[in-house]
């Protein structure tokens, strides 16, 4: 029996927006980029990786997906084979024509992040202006018919604009806010000193939030989990992080077990075997290559 994963494909290692907290391991500066591998070269690594693993679900990510010109071409790919996908994107770049075309294409739900809902600070943080179209973005993909979550990704800069971006997402429409804390994983390492919060700071902010009086329109998701020296009943109005198993291909063909991590294994090995990408799957996260492996968690 195959064990069951999701997959989270950085299909694209570019990126038209600056994020100061990105986690890509190569906005470090200590690592290169993976080079985009051929689309059919790709598409046979994946398929070789289809053939071990029960794949539950594929997060088509980057960098930017939409950069990538074989993106409708990933999510017929990933359609034919019954895999729900959803797109992770800053919605830069999806017009309602773009969005309207993945939708028709089998693609399952889009994810966009909105980092405040004051105009200036969203863009501060995504390194770029962008908030009109990240507001195109979310009405192009509830239009498509698409479900939409928006992505919180709290810092010490933001950490009182969640009530902001729970009003928008009402506003529009939208009933999930995935909500990260920051991580010091690729840019954010170089940024830490400006953005990071503790576990305790994040739950203190989400108390004064007071998003109890949003339950039952909008939930709100742990995308990151929170270790707590007290319990705080805030927590129980949000759906807990879900600590499934997940694996990470990149742009060029490489698998590894976290987004954050910079060891991998090429899945275009010559006498590559089923055993062979199983152990490597197998093999615990070492400390400081991904945030939930230095908290024991499963990533």
């Amino acid at each position: 029996m195959k064990q069951p994963f999701k997959l989270w494909f950085e299909l694209e290692s570019r990126c038209n927006l600056r994020c100061p907290f990105c986690f890509n391991h190569w906005k470090s500066g200590a690592s290169v980029a993976p080079a985009r591998s051929p689309v059919e070269k790709l598409k046979k690594s994946i398929t070789t990786l289809l053939e071990v693993i029960d794949c539950t679900q594929v997060a088509l990510s980057g960098g930017e997906p939409l950069l990538n010109p074989e993106l409708p071409a990933w999510v017929d790919f990933f359609a034919r084979k019954n895999i729900p996908s959803i797109l992770t994107t800053n919605g830069f770049l999806l017009s309602q024509e773009k969005a309207t075309l993945l939708s028709g294409l089998g693609l399952g739900a889009v994810q966009i992040p909105v980092l405040s809902g004051d105009r200036a600070l969203h863009d501060k943080l995504s390194g770029r202006p962008c908030w009109e179209q990240t507001i195109r973005a979310l009405v192009a993909s509830r239009t498509a018919g698409l479900p939409v979550s928006i992505v919180f990704v709290a810092t010490r800069e933001n950490l009182g604009s969640l009530p902001g971006v729970l009003s928008m997402a009402r506003t529009l429409g939208i009933r999930r806010i995935i909500f990260n804390r920051f991580i010091a994983s690729g840019a954010g390492v170089i940024n830490a000193p400006a953005l990071q919060v503790t576990d305790e700071e994040v739950v203190s902010a989400l108390e004064s939030s007071k998003i109890e009086l949003y339950v039952g329109e909008v939930e709100i998701s742990l995308g990151v989990p929170l270790e707590l020296s007290r319990p705080s009943p805030i927590l129980r109005t949000m759906r807990p992080s879900e600590h499934t198993a997940q694996i990470t291909v990149d742009a060029s063909g490489a698998v590894k077990r976290c987004n954050q991590a910079v060891s991998s294994l090429s899945l275009a090995t010559p006498g590559l075997t089923r055993a062979t990408i199983l152990e490597a799957l197998g093999q615990p996260l070492k400390s400081g290559e991904c945030y939930c492996a230095d908290k024991r968690l499963e990533k």
